[in-house]
Parts: C-alpha cells; structure tokens; sequence
C-alpha cells in the first residue's frame, strides 16, 4: 500500500518515501508481467498472450488499460518514446472517451469495466483498483501545480470508485476503500471504510 502517513515535502519532488518505493516496484515490473496480472484480474483466468489479444478486442476497458500501460512505459524514454506516449494518450481519448495521464502510478489488477468518462491525473494507486465510468481523480484548486504529484489523491490497494466519483486534491485513501456513485472525496478516507455523498462522508466498514 501507498504509505499514507509519508510528507509530501519529504524529497524534492514532493512525495513520501512510501511513494518511492511504490513507484519503484512499478519500474521493476515489465509491461508483458503488469498487463498479465490485469488479465488475471479481468477474467479470472490463468492469462497468456493468446488472452491479452482477446481481451484487447474484446473489452473497451482493457483496452483502455493496456493504452494506459503502453504511454506509461513511454513516457520516461527519449524524445521519441515520449512522442509515442502522447500518441497512446490520444489514442486512449478518441478510442474510450479516457484519459489517464501517463504520469500516473497505477499497481498491476487494473480494472476499467467501463472507461468512458474516466479522467486520471498524475496520481498514485495501488493494486487491484476497480474504476468505473465518468470517475475523475484530479486537483481540487485550478491554481496547483499540475504535474506536482504532491497535488493530487495517493489511493491504496483494492480499491472501488463507483460510477462518477470525485478524488480531487491532496487526500489519501486507504485500502480495500469503496466510493459510492457520484461520491465527492475532498477528505482523507482510512482504510476499510466506504465513502459516500456530496461532500462524502465516511462510512467504517464493521
């Protein structure tokens, strides 16, 4: 999990130590192995590259995915990678109306059942997240600085944003969370606790 008592003013680039060793376990994995276990998660199948093709046709939102994944791995290339990775970017927007910044640290488990709508900016999330439509995890003040991942929500693992949530701001959420539809999350949510309403309140799991 995102650690979510790490400072945002720990390092230079202002995120926690917790956030670095995220970070640094998603390098370490490759594309081929991330988009494996998002298979594994979507169908419940042991995945091979045969499923990874039938799900990439089959299903808007691992599609959606594996654009995601395709921008993220580009991004931190040269020139060239990073031209590919806008390109993903839009590829993403024009194909499944989502737009995921490639910014964005995502553990491998991601699931997009329906991705129209979906706007994700340069923040953190762990494993096994289910997002459906129209979800939006962004700044809460237009002035922020936008690419400062400080900025914006750090999600732990297990997590449901139901259909047209909001994460906005420097907030953090635990693990196995769920956000009701239409939710506004202007708060920090501990884990295993349900988030619902405008603004969201918390409900504790028993």
């Amino acid at each position: 999990m995102i650690q979510a008592n790490a400072s945002h003013h720990d390092l230079a680039l202002n995120i926690g130590s917790g956030d670095l060793d995220f970070m640094a376990e998603q390098k370490k994995l490759k594309l081929y192995d991330t988009l494996i276990e998002d298979v594994r998660v979507l169908s419940g199948v042991k995945p091979d590259l045969a499923s990874i093709i039938r799900c990439f046709f089959g299903r808007a939102g691992f599609q959606a995915v594996v654009y995601y994944r395709m921008a993220a791995a580009l991004r931190g290339s040269n020139i060239f990678g990073r031209i590919l990775a806008r390109m993903f970017v839009r590829m993403n927007i024009s194909a499944n109306a989502c737009d995921i910044d490639p910014t964005a640290v995502i553990g491998p488990g991601l699931k997009l059942p329906h991705p129209c709508g979906i706007v994700i900016g340069p923040c953190l999330i762990g494993r096994n997240a289910m997002i459906l439509q129209n979800t939006t995890i962004g700044l809460r003040h237009f002035s922020a600085d936008e690419l400062d991942p400080a900025n914006f929500p750090r999600i732990g693992d297990n997590v449901i944003l139901s259909a047209g949530a909001r994460l906005v701001g420097a907030i953090e959420v635990g693990d196995n969370v769920a956000v009701g539809a239409n939710a506004v999350v202007l708060t920090d949510v501990p884990s295993n606790c349900t988030a619902v309403g405008v603004p969201a309140r918390i409900i504790r799991k028993k």
